[in-house]
C-alpha cells in the first residue's frame, strides 16, 4: 500500500496486478500488463504522472480502518473518508457481482463475518474522530446516493480541494445519467433509487445483526 501512496509503483508486486477480478476490467493495470509490450515503461510514465499531481486519492474496497490509521505515521496529510453502508445491500451486492465457488465468497456474504468486521471498523474510526477529527470523516452511502451534490461539495472540502462547476458537471453525469452503466461501475440514471434496489431483490435473512449510524443533517 505505501508503494501506491508513495508513486513507487514500479515496487509494486506483480501478482497484485494481475489478479482475477481485475483481469476483466479493460482498462485495469492487469490488462495493460497482459498486453502492453513494456509494461514497466508504463509503470515508469504511470509513476512520474503520480508525482506531478497534487493529491493522490485512492478508493480501497478491502482495506480496514486499522490498517489506514497505521499508514498515518508515513503520510502525515493523509486524510480517510470512511463510507458506510448497511451490510444486507453490501451482502446482496456482492452475492450478485461474486461468481459462486470464487475464493473468499463465502467470508464475504455472511452476515455475521461481514457485521463484525464493520463493526470493528466504525469503533476504529470513532475512536480516531475523537482524538483526530479533522484527518477522518464518516460518510454514509445512502446519504451520498440521496443528496450526491450537497454530499461531493462537503467531501471536497474535508479533502481541501475544490468544488467547481466541472465537478459539478461530472456528478449529475454520474448520478442522473441517461443509462445505467455496468455492475462494478458508478454511473446510475438515478442514483438514489439505486442505493435501495436491494430491497426488492435480498431474500430473508434470519437473525442478522446491521448497523445504523446516525448522521448529521
Amino acid at each position: 500500500m505505501k508503494y501506491w501512496l508513495s508513486c513507487d509503483l514500479e515496487k509494486l508486486s506483480l501478482d497484485s496486478l494481475k489478479d482475477s477480478a481485475s483481469s476483466k476490467i479493460p482498462n485495469s493495470m492487469s490488462y495493460l500488463f497482459n498486453t502492453s509490450p513494456d509494461f514497466q515503461l508504463f509503470l515508469r510514465r504511470a509513476r512520474q504522472r503520480c508525482l506531478e499531481s497534487k493529491t493522490i486519492i485512492m478508493k480501497l474496497i478491502r482495506l480496514s480502518i486499522q490498517q489506514a490509521i497505521e499508514l498515518l505515521p508515513f503520510f502525515p496529510n493523509m486524510k480517510i473518508i470512511h463510507l458506510v453502508r448497511d451490510p444486507r445491500a453490501i451482502i446482496n451486492s456482492r452475492r450478485n457481482v461474486i461468481p459462486h465457488g470464487k475464493i473468499h465468497f463465502e467470508e464475504a456474504t455472511t452476515p455475521t463475518i461481514l457485521c463484525s468486521m464493520l463493526q470493528k471498523d466504525l469503533s476504529d474510526t470513532k475512536l480516531l474522530m475523537k482524538f483526530h477529527p479533522s484527518i477522518i470523516k464518516l460518510v454514509q452511502y445512502e446519504d451520498i446516493a440521496e443528496h450526491p451534490l450537497e454530499a461531493s461539495k462537503d467531501l471536497y472540502a474535508f479533502g481541501g480541494l475544490t468544488f467547481d462547476d466541472k465537478i459539478v458537471r461530472f456528478v449529475k453525469s454520474q448520478t442522473q445519467s441517461s443509462l445505467d452503466g455496468c455492475n462494478f461501475c458508478t454511473q446510475r440514471r438515478n442514483s438514489s433509487a439505486t442505493s435501495i434496489e436491494w430491497r426488492s431483490e435480498i431474500k430473508l435473512m434470519k437473525r442478522m445483526t446491521y448497523l445504523i449510524i446516525a448522521t448529521k443533517a
